[in-house]
């Protein structure tokens, strides 16, 4: 029998049931969040971190909107929002 390592990454975004509003979009979020990051040479741990931060924005609005506030549509931005949630 084969074994598999599976390495956990645990989540770092608090985010309540009461804030939840719809989850349309959020997979895609994620998905595109982490490919994103990894084509910019970030590591898969800050790939997650990052597509589970853009993913619960998603979860906050009703619809598949744009989850980003103005001062996140450049990924420079983001990357450093994203950083200093990690303190």
């Amino acid at each position: 029998d084969e074994v598999v390592n599976a390495k956990e990454y645990p989540l770092k975004i608090q985010l309540s049931i009461n804030e939840i509003e719809d989850t349309n979009g959020a997979g895609d979020t994620f998905m595109g969040t982490f490919l994103a990051g990894r084509v910019q040479g970030k590591s898969i741990e800050e790939c997650i971190d990052a597509s589970n931060y853009a993913s619960s924005l998603v979860l906050k609005k009703v619809g598949c909107d744009q989850p980003f506030d103005e001062d996140l549509y450049k990924w420079k931005e983001f990357w450093s929002l994203l950083d200093s949630l990690k303190n």
